[in-house]
């Protein structure tokens, strides 16, 4: 693949995290929930697969599709997503897949403990977008929830989906864009995605 076709997979990734993140947002969803994950399938596959969903489609090169929820309560398991994450495998026509999960971000020289964490005033908490594509590349992103001081009101109050401000740091997310990748090398199963 050149560089150009590279980028642009890339830029599929970052359209794809937008559009769940504004999704999410405008859907007013609360914090606390379970990680998410999505499978990214061509549009133009789901468009030849059903010909109706031509009106509700946009021109973007993958699409997202929501997955069963990974797991139902998210504090049984925090620590055991890669090894749930082990157990995913994707049909041929999925592109690439995108996890959503909530993190913990701590100032630089903060403990990084658990229980220390979870007493730091400084902590906020954020939603991470961490998606990878079955040829290669990926791409991680965040988005920090506003709290009263930010936004004037309450922690949860409702973000419009153009203001949905998503960061990126060098090095966040890379062990899961791996976790992500193993995904696709595992076999894959019969069923539809």
């Amino acid at each position: 693949m050149s560089a150009d076709g590279a980028d642009a997979r890339v830029d599929d990734l970052g359209r794809s995290i937008r559009e769940v993140a504004e999704f999410i947002t405008a859907e007013g969803d609360p914090w606390g929930v379970p990680p998410r994950l999505y499978a990214l399938v061509p549009t133009a596959v789901l468009a030849e697969t059903d010909p109706a969903l031509l009106d509700h489609l946009d021109d973007a090169g993958l699409t997202p599709v929501e997955q069963e929820p990974l797991y139902d309560d998210a504090d049984l398991h925090p620590a055991a997503l890669g090894e749930i994450l082990s157990g995913v495998s994707w049909p041929a026509p999925v592109s690439g897949c995108l996890l959503v999960r909530e993190i913990v971000v701590l100032p630089p020289g903060a403990d990084a403990d658990p229980d220390s964490a979870a007493r730091d005033p400084r902590r906020r908490s954020a939603r991470q977008y961490v998606a990878a594509l079955r040829d290669g590349g990926g791409l991680c992103l965040l988005q920090m929830r506003a709290d009263a001081d930010e936004d004037g009101g309450a922690p949860d109050s409702p973000v419009a989906a153009e203001e949905v401000e998503l960061l990126r740091y060098e090095g966040l997310g890379d062990d899961l864009i791996s976790a992500l990748h193993a995904t696709f090398d595992a076999d894959a199963p019969d069923e539809d995605w």
